[in-house]
């Protein structure tokens, strides 16, 4: 038999369905934790895994990028006055510069060569706009 679909019976079934979404509501929530607590977790394990062992301690390498990106920044201030901002093209070669610091603690590392050429491909989508 089939339910009429009265004003008594759309009232009463609505605190049940409204309880249904919170429920689900909660669920997605607890969900998107475990995601962003896993997201954390493995994180941390390349921090300490094998960024660690690729490019040492991020003290050190962060130097590394810091001495190039401070050499690279006091070279735009050698450009003509209107372009001294940093730019799109800035951004892909301070990116590079990056990849090279690691580099030289890990000479032949290929991920960091894959992502130079990646950059590289950035700057040239950029010059030419596609």
């Amino acid at each position: 038999m089939k339910k009429h679909l009265s004003e008594k019976n759309i009232k009463a079934e609505r605190p049940k369905m409204e309880s249904i979404q919170t429920q689900a509501m909660t669920s997605r929530r607890i969900s998107q934790r475990r995601k962003a607590t896993t997201i954390f977790q493995r994180a941390e394990n390349l921090i300490y895994g094998p960024r660690n062992s690729d490019y040492g301690h991020p003290t050190d390498n962060f130097k590394n990028i810091a001495n190039l990106w401070k050499a690279y920044l006091e070279a735009i201030e050698q450009r003509p006055y209107p372009i001294r901002q940093l730019n799109n093209l800035d951004v892909a070669n301070l990116n590079i510069l990056q990849k090279v610091a690691r580099l030289a603690t890990n000479q032949g590392h290929m991920d960091s060569i894959m992502d130079i050429a990646g950059y590289a491909g950035c700057q040239e989508r950029i010059i030419s706009q596609k």
